[in-house]
Formats: C-alpha cells, sequence, structure tokens
C-alpha cells in the first residue's frame, strides 16, 4: 500500500485548511511560529516531501527545492504570484506551483473596492495623515478619519477593467451599486458572462481613451514566471488616457510599469492611482510613488489576516489537493 503524500507548511495557516489538506495528505507543520521562519529550519522540514505551502515571505529557490528531494510535485503559496518561487527550476523539475485562486476571492473584490474609494475620494482640506499612510500601508485601514469632509460621487463614469475575469465581473457588479452608468472591458475576446453586467467589449486603446476608472485584473504572473503583457501599462499607454483617470491595480502582475506610473501621476498625465501593496514587496517604493498625494495604497496582505484568512486558505488547500492527484500522488 502506497503512503499518503506529505505536504510541508512552513507557518501556522487556519484550521479549516489543515483539515481540508488531512483528507488527502499527511501535513507536516513547522515548529517557528511568528512571522520569521529560519532558513536551515524550511530546509530540514522540506526533506522527502511532496509538497510545500509557503508564505509570501518565504523564498523558496533552488537550495530549497533540490533539497525536497526528486518526490517534490507541488509548490503553492498563500500570495497571488510566485515571485518568492524559483519558477524556472520548478518548470525544469516538472513541478507545479500553485497560487492564491483570487478569482474566486471576495476579499479581494471588498478590498479593491475600498481601495477604488479611497482614490475618488476628495477632501476638501488637505489631509494630513495621508503621509502616515504612504510611509506604513498598514495604516490605511486604521486611520481615523471621521469628522472629515468628502464626496465621493461615481455616476456618469464610465469603468474599464483590463481582463474580465469573475474578480473583474465581481468588481462590476459591486460598481453598478454606486451608480457606474457604463462598464467596457478588454480580453483576448469576448466574455459571455460580460453581458450579465451589461459590459462593452472594446479595443485596447478604447479601454485607455474612454475609461474614467481602470481596473487592472490581469493574471498574475504564468507558472514560469513570465508574461507577453508585461509593462504594457506603460508611458504611451497613460498618454492616452484621460487627465482625470483613476488607475487600480487590483492583481499583483508585471503588465504595470511603475516607473512611468510614477511619472504620469506627477506630470498629470492621470489623475491618480490605487495600488496594491504589501509589506514585504517594495516595488511601488522604488520609484517614490510613495511621495505623491495622488496615489494611493492598500496592503492587501491583509486580507489574509482577516476573515477573508479562511476562504482562501481553504481554496488554496483544495488547489493543492487537485495538483497532487493530477500530478499522480495517491490521496
Amino acid at each position: 500500500m502506497r503512503m499518503r503524500p506529505i505536504i510541508y507548511i512552513t507557518r501556522p495557516v487556519p484550521q479549516a485548511a489543515v483539515d481540508t489538506l488531512l483528507t488527502g495528505c499527511d501535513v507536516s507543520l513547522c515548529d517557528s511560529s511568528g512571522d520569521y521562519v529560519p532558513r536551515e529550519e524550511v530546509l530540514r522540514g522540506v526533506r522527502g516531501v511532496n509538497a510545500i505551502l509557503c508564505m509570501p515571505t518565504d523564498k523558496i529557490d533552488k537550495d530549497v527545492i533540490q533539497m525536497a528531494g526528486s518526490e517534490l510535485t507541488v509548490v503553492a503559496t498563500m500570495s497571488e504570484d510566485c515571485d518568492h518561487i524559483d519558477t524556472e527550476e520548478c518548470k525544469r523539475r516538472g513541478i507545479q506551483v500553485v497560487t492564491i485562486p483570487v478569482d474566486s476571492n471576495e476579499t479581494i473584490v471588498d478590498l479593491t473596492i475600498a481601495l477604488l474609494l479611497q482614490a475618488v475620494v476628495q477632501k476638501e482640506s488637505d489631509d494630513e495623515e495621508d503621509p502616515v499612510i504612504r510611509s506604513n500601508p498598514r495604516n490605511l485601514h486604521t486611520n481615523n478619519r471621521v469628522g472629515g469632509s468628502f464626496s465621493v460621487e461615481m455616476s456618469n463614469r464610465t469603468l474599464g477593467i483590463y481582463k474580465l475575469g469573475r474578480l473583474g465581473l465581481s468588481i462590476a457588479r459591486r460598481l453598478k451599486y454606486l451608480g457606474i452608468s457604463r462598464i467596457l472591458y478588454h480580453d483576448v475576446a469576448e466574455v459571455l458572462s460580460a453581458k450579465e453586467v451589461g459590459a462593452e467589449f472594446v479595443s485596447f486603446e478604447q479601454l485607455l481613451s474612454e475609461s474614467d476608472i481602470l481596473c487592472l485584473c490581469s493574471e498574475r504572473k504564468t507558472k514560469t514566471g513570465t508574461t507577453t503583457e508585461e509593462g504594457m501599462f506603460d508611458k504611451k499607454a497613460f498618454k492616452k488616457m484621460h487627465k482625470s483617470t483613476i488607475l487600480i491595480e487590483v492583481t499583483k502582475s508585471p503588465i504595470l510599469d511603475y516607473k512611468d506610473l510614477y511619472t504620469a501621476l506627477k506630470e498629470g498625465d492621470i489623475q491618480c492611482a490605487g495600488l496594491n501593496v504589501r509589506e514585504y514587496d517594495t516595488t511601488p517604493y522604488k520609484h517614490q510613488l510613495s511621495s505623491l498625494s495622488n496615489c494611493h495604497f492598500l496592503p492587501y496582505r491583509e486580507c489574509y489576516e482577516w476573515d477573508g484568512r479562511r476562504e482562501i486558505s481553504v481554496s488554496l488547500a483544495n488547489e493543492i489537493l487537485s495538483a497532487l492527484s493530477n500530478n499522480g500522488n495517491p490521496l
């Protein structure tokens, strides 16, 4: 009788996810608690396992993958992308990389709407707290804004969505309730479910030139870590947008050129931007975006620490079981 596959988890996850994994495999939990796991412990823990479930702050490089051995067939991460995983080594060894199923996560939609509202809200007086937010994005959801004077105007705006998957559709549904009058989208082909929200399929150029609010819902990096769309939202794209355009980064992917975005915001090519950031993700700050008053941040990592973390982890656990089964592991 063949043994059940073994998965090594680098950090504590909700018990519901562990219970889901136990239905098909044995679970090995990291001994350390807290935000940091010593590399030596990871190298020791992965030996002989069939799968690894890591956090976005864990570096799963060639050494870790080799230490796991020939039985490793799946590397999963509690993240939207796999920047911290050596995807080239995984590809070479035939190891499947699994990321969180963002398209089915309503928590991500909630955070996107929050980020959008943060970007469109106009305060009558200068907000002295903004530098606090920009210096530490975690402060965004805890800042005390009671008593301020706000005005939110969403009616008669055109929403543009780049890549209309389930995530984009959910965002479109929410924004229709806020008064969005027209919805445009661009994808590799027309999406049948777009009819549910009355979204119009348009060219990429039309999406840029006619959207008042533009949400980027592109796929994160592919399993090989590359994409043909890399950097397509650059200075040329920003020049085609309205000067009043609000750009919202929904999912982390390499399609957005942060350096060109900084220039576009500083020179007034677009009105403002809302970025999906994480504490360990320093990319937006490399080009001084945090110094701009028209660039807003929301730490999507917080969704893994709120109620949505359980939902995400269980969905990921099911993805892992499916991947293990597809790779010939008896469950």
